[in-house]
């Protein structure tokens, strides 16, 4: 045993103390080897305990630029071994998808012109845009449900995707949606038979931002579909985001299918809040 294995043992005995020594001389398999000789490099470089909180250190992996770290892993027999990590590189703060945000960002109907759209770039040039704006962060912070309602091109849906970004930074996965393209993904997934699979990836994610419900067009079957979706997240305590044009519930009911509309609204709102946009200027048009 050279100098640097003993140097690195004792590296280990501190790090890991309490634990047989045997892990630091075997693979995933059990088997005998010179495990310590894996701990060099960590030892010699020095390791960094600190982990980014933006990709929980997924975005190092395989850069060499990265630091290692000695970790401890159990294998599928049930063997404890010794294995080397990496810490975060901060690479993700330059590429903000190349870590464990990226990963959600991907699976989120996001696209990458739609990151910019947080609570921070919101610009709210009144009180009732204010208060808008509050509302959204508070359901963000509190996971509740929200409904953003009112005219056009007031900002709905940049707060709707705000709440999303948010989730997805703090590790909870998030979906957006337009409801239309929602219910052509189920009739679509009834024709190629998973929408058992399909309607299951709706209701069970942690997030779920529907936007512009009330104009949709659909038949009785795709509302029962959503309310489907939205009834499960309802007893399962999942956050659901919607925004509609319709400027109150009385006016969204007028549009059609109260029956499904204002349930699905009522199971939202008893532990969300109910958001209404009416006097802001529309900015596409600015």
């Amino acid at each position: 045993m050279t100098k640097y294995d003993e140097q690195a043992l004792n590296y280990l005995r501190s790090k890991f103390p309490g634990e047989d020594e045997k892990i630091f001389h075997t693979d995933y398999n059990g088997r005998v080897h010179t495990g310590i000789i894996e701990a060099f490099n960590v030892f010699m470089a020095g390791e960094i305990d600190k982990t980014c909180k933006e990709c929980k250190g997924s975005c190092a992996l395989g850069n060499p630029s990265s630091r290692p770290v000695a970790v401890i892993k159990t294998s599928q027999r049930g063997y404890k071994y010794l294995s080397v990590g990496f810490t975060c590189d901060m690479s993700c703060r330059f590429n903000p998808l190349s870590g464990q945000f990226g990963r959600m960002f991907r699976a989120s109907g996001l696209i990458n012109s739609q990151l910019d759209k947080t609570f921070k770039n919101y610009e709210a040039r009144s009180k009732e845009l204010v208060d808008a704006k509050s509302a959204a962060i508070n359901a963000a912070h509190d996971q509740t449900g929200l409904i953003l309602a009112g005219t056009r091109g007031t900002g709905k849906t940049h707060l709707a995707i705000a709440i999303a970004l948010y989730a997805m930074k703090h590790n909870r996965q998030a979906i957006f949606r337009l409801v239309n393209d929602l219910l052509e993904e189920l009739r679509q997934s009834v024709r190629e038979d998973n929408f058992s699979e399909v309607i299951s990836r709706f209701k069970e994610v942690p997030v779920l931002i529907l936007d512009d419900l009330g104009k949709e067009r659909t038949t009785d079957a795709g509302l029962d579909y959503l309310y489907q979706i939205v009834d499960f997240r309802y007893r399962h305590n999942l956050q659901t985001i919607i925004t509609t044009n319709a400027p109150t519930i009385q006016e969204l009911e007028k549009w059609g299918a109260p029956e499904y509309l204002t349930p699905m609204c009522s199971r939202i709102l008893e532990n969300g809040s109910w958001v209404s946009i009416t006097n802001a200027q529309d900015w596409r048009v600015k």
